[in-house]
């Protein structure tokens, strides 16, 4: 039985709202946008990572 924490699946809402924000910015200020995008790309790498691990059966 799988119970998932609700951080990582926060996460997972957080960054997919920051990449797309970002990518909306990309056109009106470049820098934000891009800043904004990898940001939002952390938190998506750091959310998948930890439900994951978590998932792993060892």
């Amino acid at each position: 039985m799988t119970k998932l924490l609700p951080v990582p699946v926060f996460g997972l809402g957080v960054g997919t709202g920051g990449l797309l924000w970002g990518l909306f910015l990309l056109d009106r200020k470049p820098l934000f946008g891009v800043l904004g995008m990898l940001g939002g790309m952390a938190v998506l790498l750091g959310s998948l990572a930890k439900l994951c691990d978590e998932s792993r059966a060892e």
